[in-house]
Parts: C-alpha cells; sequence; structure tokens
C-alpha cells in the first residue's frame, strides 16, 4: 500500500466517522426511527423556540416584492420600528428588508 492510499483512506475513514457522529441516520418515512428522530431532536427544539414561522418570501421563487429567489444570507436589526430581517437574494441581485408583521419586503440595495 502507497503511503498516498494509505492517507486517502485514512481521510475517508476520518470523514465517514464524523459524518456518522454529527448527522442523524436516514429515517425511513412512518418507521419507529421517525418516531425516535421526532422524540429525541424535533420535540425538545418545538418545546424550547416555538412552531417554526415563514417571517420572508413563502410565495414561492419570483422577484416581487414577497418573494425571494435563492436567499444565501440573513441578518437581523433592532431598529426604532422594532425588528428588521434582511435578506441576501442573490438570485435576483438584491437585498431585501422585511420589517417585524410585515407582508412583503423593501428593496434595500
Amino acid at each position: 500500500v502507497s503511503p498516498r492510499d494509505a492517507l486517502a483512506a485514512a481521510r475517508q475513514a476520518a470523514v465517514k466517522t464524523f459524518m456518522s457522529q454529527r448527522l442523524p441516520k436516514p429515517v425511513p418515512p412512518g418507521g419507529a426511527g421517525a418516531e425516535r428522530l421526532l422524540g429525541e431532536f424535533l420535540r425538545p427544539r418545538l418545546d424550547r423556540f416555538g412552531r417554526p414561522a415563514v417571517v420572508a418570501g413563502g410565495n414561492g421563487r419570483g422577484c416581487g416584492l414577497d418573494q425571494l429567489h435563492c436567499p444565501t444570507g440573513i441578518c437581523l436589526e433592532e431598529d426604532a420600528d422594532g425588528w428588521s430581517l434582511y435578506v441576501c437574494d442573490s438570485g435576483n441581485h438584491r437585498v431585501m428588508r422585511w420589517q417585524a408583521g410585515g407582508t412583503e419586503g423593501e428593496r434595500v440595495a
């Protein structure tokens, strides 16, 4: 076994070990594993953070003020009007600002 092959095998084993520790195992729909995933992973987070909600976009992909196309980054900012969410909408080459409770965003860049 060449040093290069040994290094490649060691790297592959390390990545496999890392991924098996970090990611949950695939769960068949409706199987016992799905109930375990819900009980051990999702339910504690729902109890802590509440149900998820769509706060920006949610109206399909597009270029409207209530749509996003490939959002790639977000930033929260507290201002005089409350909270604003800034979304980098790379598919439309723009930055959108969504104010708390708003139904559409405002193009800011």
